[in-house]
């Protein structure tokens, strides 16, 4: 009786502490560097004057998150530096070629009883998800910043963001699955890892079978009809197999080039610019190309 009283409360429990569900979320895949940090992304920059910084945080209002993620940035410079004191924080929009520039640029200025230090930082990119747990919703915010290592002004590569992976997801997936793991497709992976890996057991079993009932012809010519028969099926089935085997591949080789995967950051390094301006001399008129780097 007690065994069984133990395996109620173990399922009201179950009930009782199932993990939250996400309902909605800003991309349908997590960008990349959410799932594996900021390591990959520092160890792409061009200089040191500058780092990437991921801050997470939790809520129940999405535009609250929104509005507090430089405070959580100061939070963790002011630590990371060992600076107390207040905190402000300024706003400003960088100008480019094409306009504004969408990101936010931050100055944190930290004062206290031996000066003000002034900290940059820089949004990359940012991600949500919506969580539900019973009756209550709430949301999980990321944000990567591009954050300044000292009270200087870095100087910030380029960088922009996409979903194409191109040939190093297509070089992975020549093991099947694997380009699409690489991406962030985990669950897509895991399917054309399984197919290729059924089609292949397919293709060994059908021909193990087939080789007994080929031998069996020979050795039981009485029942040599019926043994070739079963030959020839299992011929069949592993000819299939086969084909299997390889439309899975070829899929996955084309997947994994073609498809897009889950949002990444590219990192130019430095600036560069190709100009085009008029050139006139007394010996001829034409165009002259610049390139600024």
């Amino acid at each position: 009786m007690g065994r069984y009283f133990i395996l109620l409360l173990a399922i009201v429990g179950s009930f009782q502490f199932c993990p939250a569900k996400i309902v909605d979320k800003s991309d349908s895949k997590q960008p990349e560097w959410v799932r594996k940090g900021e390591s990959k992304l520092n160890s792409s920059k061009s200089n040191d004057s500058y780092y990437f910084k991921v801050v997470e945080s939790t809520g129940s209002s999405l535009d609250a998150l929104r509005d507090g993620r430089i405070l959580a940035l100061s939070q963790y410079v002011g630590n990371s530096n060992h600076i107390s004191g207040s905190t402000r924080a300024s706003i400003q929009e960088t100008a480019n070629n094409d306009g504004v520039d969408s990101r936010e640029t931050y100055e944190m200025q930290f004062t206290n009883e031996l000066g003000t230090s002034t900290f940059y930082a820089k949004v990359v990119d940012e991600y949500w998800e919506l969580h539900s747990e019973g009756a209550s919703r709430f949301y999980s915010y990321y944000v990567l910043f591009a954050v300044s290592s000292n009270t200087t002004k870095p100087h910030y590569d380029s960088f922009s963001t996409t979903t194409s992976y191109g040939g190093r997801a297509f070089a992975r997936s020549l093991v099947p699955g694997w380009g699409q793991i690489y991406k962030g497709q985990t669950g897509k992976g895991i399917a054309f890892m399984t197919l290729e890996a059924a089609a292949i057991t397919g293709i060994i079993l059908s021909e193990s079978n087939r080789a007994a009932y080929a031998n069996k012809v020979i050795e039981q010519p009485k029942f040599a009809k019926e043994y070739h028969t079963r030959s020839t099926n299992w011929a069949t089935a592993r000819n299939i197999c086969i084909g299997a085997a390889g439309a899975v591949y070829l899929w996955n080789l084309i997947d994994a080039l073609a498809a897009k995967g889950a949002r990444r950051v590219v990192v130019r390094k430095g600036y560069s610019e190709l100009g085009v301006y008029p050139s006139v001399s007394v010996n001829h008129a034409g165009l002259g190309l610049t390139y600024n780097f």
